[in-house]
């Protein structure tokens, strides 16, 4: 989707509905529900910025409205998180690779994946562990560095 308009509480559409979403799948907002972009979105939307930068590497101004900037460096994020590789090593051993991702796909909560990977000894130091699932239309990828 396009950028259109500036984008603050209060407003509803579609393109609203398309930020919410990438704010879901980006880790900024638990949840998408419906189109209207509300204090929770206008929260989110700080959060985001207070964290990233616009295209050329400045800091976003944090003020919870996305305009030109912040739009453009949250559509650089969500392909950025599109094209992030679905993979845990090899080396790990197939019970543990199983096992690190059936604790990811499993949206019941971090606490579960960090017991999971805090008992797994066998884990060489320097791995990388990536793993996407998706939940409800969004898709999110975790990635540790043991």
């Amino acid at each position: 989707m396009e950028y259109q308009r500036l984008l603050k509480r209060g407003m509803t559409g579609s393109d609203v509905r398309y930020i919410k979403d990438a704010l879901v799948s980006l880790g900024f907002l638990e949840k998408s529900t419906h189109d209207t972009f509300g204090s929770q979105t206008a929260e989110a939307v700080r959060a985001y910025q207070r964290a990233r930068s616009d295209l050329s590497g400045t800091p976003l101004l944090a003020d919870g409205v996305v305009g030109q900037k912040t739009w453009a460096a949250i559509v650089r994020d969500l392909a950025e998180l599109s094209d992030a590789p679905d993979v845990i090593p090899a080396n790990i051993g197939p019970t543990a690779a199983r096992a690190i991702h059936a604790a990811l796909s499993d949206m019941s909560g971090a606490t579960s994946f960090l017991q999971l990977f805090l008992s797994l000894s066998t884990l060489p130091h320097g791995a990388t562990i990536r793993s996407r699932s998706t939940f409800a239309a969004a898709t999110y990828t975790t990635q540790i560095f043991a």
